[in-house]
């Protein structure tokens, strides 16, 4: 008979710590100085090296909330213990730990810090679904396979995996509704595969959403699909990548190019 390795279980947020023997943190190249806590585990994720991604991922659990089929792998914090180290996910756990309780960002991670007190959210009472494994080895090789995984597909499956939950009934981001919406070849998506991130970059832009007027059922008017039309247009051939446009300005100012080009020639 096979020994169980890991179980599905349910926790509290308060049940659940970021890991300061993180491989990512555990040791400061430049400091040589080891993490002694969870805070400084959490504020390591803040500093200036690894604040972008650490917003980003707040940002997007703001906007879609946090997505429950995501789970974390964890290991008993010790045999008398009810909390448990997070082995993979701390990222994520960061960001929701920080979203609950903006007094763990430190005050010279501004940008975090400012966000964190403007969308403060209650996830205290919120039951996050965990894989429990009992020996810690079992559960990095896991971890381990998964990133390697990982790496291969996701530069490729973007598309496909929201294909993919669109056939199961689920919600998709509003992103691929708008692209979806504008085309009316189907087929096109799969040959955008390589190009999704820049075209979910500035679909998901503060300046495309004050640029297009977006109904509840997704629907476009014809000038407006031009506009995402010439957005997957660029996108394809390569004039428009993510090192091109990496600020709101930069979008901003091809936006008003696009614009310019397709609006009708005033006689």
């Amino acid at each position: 008979m096979k020994t169980k390795k890991h179980q599905f279980i349910q926790l509290k947020l308060s049940q659940l710590i970021v890991n300061k023997e993180h491989y990512r943190h555990s040791l400061d190249r430049y400091l040589n100085k080891h993490l002694t806590n969870e805070l400084e585990a959490i504020q390591k994720f803040c500093d200036k090296d690894n604040q972008y991604t650490l917003l980003k991922l707040m940002k997007s659990i703001v906007s879609n909330g946090f997505c429950k089929r995501k789970y974390f792998i964890i290991t008993k914090e010790n045999s008398n213990s009810d909390k448990y180290l997070v082995l993979d996910g701390n990222r994520r756990l960061t960001a929701i730990k920080i979203l609950n309780d903006s007094n763990l960002v430190p005050n010279e991670s501004k940008k975090i810090k400012k966000f964190a007190i403007r969308n403060q959210k209650n996830f205290t009472e919120m039951d996050f679904w965990c894989m429990e494994y009992f020996q810690e080895k079992d559960a990095k090789k896991e971890i381990n396979l998964s990133h390697k995984i990982n790496s291969i597909f996701k530069p490729l499956s973007i598309i496909e995996r929201i294909l993919a939950d669109k056939e199961k009934g689920i919600k998709l981001p509003d992103w691929f509704e708008i692209l979806d919406n504008s085309l009316s070849d189907k087929n096109i998506l799969l040959s955008i595969k390589n190009n999704a991130s820049i075209i979910k970059r500035v679909l998901e832009s503060g300046p495309f959403k004050k640029q297009i007027k977006i109904k509840d059922n997704y629907e476009l008017n014809d000038f407006d699909k031009k506009i995402v039309l010439q957005i997957l247009k660029d996108a394809i051939d390569k004039k428009i990548t993510s090192r091109i446009l990496n600020k709101a300005k930069q979008i901003q100012d091809y936006l008003d190019e696009v614009i310019k080009a397709i609006q009708p020639k005033k006689r």
